[in-house]
């Protein structure tokens, strides 16, 4: 009960906080037009894709001593639940790379939305190449089978869905293991820390032009705060939600070749939670804290409530 307790609780913020993003910014052109709500959007349907597809099979997976869902669902959950995880992180370091260019070169022509639809397009290919082994290599492995009449003889076969990679399988796990953790946490986390660094560096250092009151200087030195807690909290909310599951990946499929952590069902759970608890935060980081969506969410909630 707690369990599912847990895990509907990140789903139904997720699915309203996701939603919403999604509704504010087709409902507003003013807002289709910057390149930053574009990938807010595609962080959102990412985030969705994982909500309906990872949450609820990896739960069952690990609960339910069989893979009753059949071939299809067993190549096809593994293949999105990677994909989403990808594209969410890959869109977070395109979100730090635009920020970095709006910033840092003010003076270089800016992406416009025709451009982000493009590098959306992108993500989702390179997402899906690199979920690609996960489709391939799962099946549903029998376990056991249940004679259900003795005279008749009808029998039904349980079985679970399991990644059956090519020999040496456990140097193929441990290979696919090691490239997933660095292209799907540490290089885009390294992006993102890298272009963040450096706006902070940025902001921190810029002069100001002119006479300067100290009201003035309150309110530049108050935004240059807001500014910097923003985009440590996005940095820090990914690392942090990310890192545990990834290590536990790392010790079950790079460490030892029977390692108690691969058949521990509640060190699991616990990793996979708060990493999908990176669902509920995403809205209200990108986009909550920031003025222009609050705005628009006002102006949906009057036209609504009409």
């Amino acid at each position: 009960a707690i369990i599912a307790t847990a895990y509907a609780l990140v789903m139904a913020i997720s699915l309203f906080g996701n939603l919403l993003v999604c509704y504010v910014v087709f409902r507003h052109r003013r807002l289709q037009r910057s390149i930053t709500y574009t990938f807010l959007v595609n962080v959102a349907l990412s985030d969705l894709l994982m909500t309906c597809l990872n949450i609820p099979f990896s739960v069952s997976r690990v609960l339910l001593d069989h893979w009753p869902f059949g071939q299809f669902l067993c190549s096809l959950v593994p293949f999105v639940q990677v994909m989403s995880v990808y594209v969410s992180s890959l869109t977070m370091a395109a979100i730090a790379v635009d920020r970095y260019r709006v910033i840092l070169t003010p003076l270089k022509r800016r992406l416009r939305p025709p451009h982000g639809l493009i590098i959306m397009a992108i993500l989702w290919i390179l997402a899906s190449m690199a979920a690609l082994p996960y489709a391939l290599y799962s099946e549903v492995v029998p376990i056991f089978t249940y004679r259900l009449e003795r005279k008749t003889k009808k029998q039904m076969t349980f079985g679970r869905c399991q990644a059956r990679f090519p020999t040496p399988a456990l140097e193929f796990r441990r290979y696919l293991t090691l490239i997933t953790f660095a292209t799907q946490y540490v290089i885009p986390l390294g992006i993102s820390g890298l272009a963040y660094g450096a706006i902070v560096r940025r902001l921190w250092m810029r002069s100001f032009v002119g006479a300067v009151t100290d009201n003035q200087r309150v309110r530049q030195d108050r935004a240059k705060r807001k500014t910097i807690q923003m985009l440590l909290v996005v940095i820090s909310l990914f690392a942090l939600c990310w890192l545990p599951l990834n290590v536990y990946h790392l010790v079950s499929d790079v460490g030892a070749s029977e390692s108690a952590t691969r058949h521990n069902s509640t060190a699991f759970l616990v990793c996979h939670w708060l990493a999908m608890s990176s669902v509920c935060y995403n809205p209200f980081v990108y986009c909550w804290l920031n003025a222009n969506f609050r705005d628009a969410v006002q102006t949906c909630g009057r036209l609504c409530m009409r």
